[in-house]
């Protein structure tokens, strides 16, 4: 993912429009009709889920003793 000036792709009027609500600010724009859950697309959704899954083993083996 890239960063575009919004000067250079928007018109003056959204431009208007856009700073009513926020100035100077960086604004992310999702893609149009692609609805991805966070971590999907890197991977880090499962590595995560993976060690955490490892993490509650060991604490409910721990436990047991």
């Amino acid at each position: 993912m890239g960063y575009v000036k919004a000067e250079d792709v928007l018109p003056e009027e959204v431009l208007e429009l856009i700073w009513q609500y926020i100035d100077g600010e960086l604004l992310y724009v999702p893609r149009k009709g692609e609805k991805r859950c966070w971590g999907s697309g890197t991977g880090i959704r499962d590595s995560l889920q993976s060690r955490n899954d490892a993490i509650f083993r060991k604490y409910k083996i721990k436990k047991e003793f």
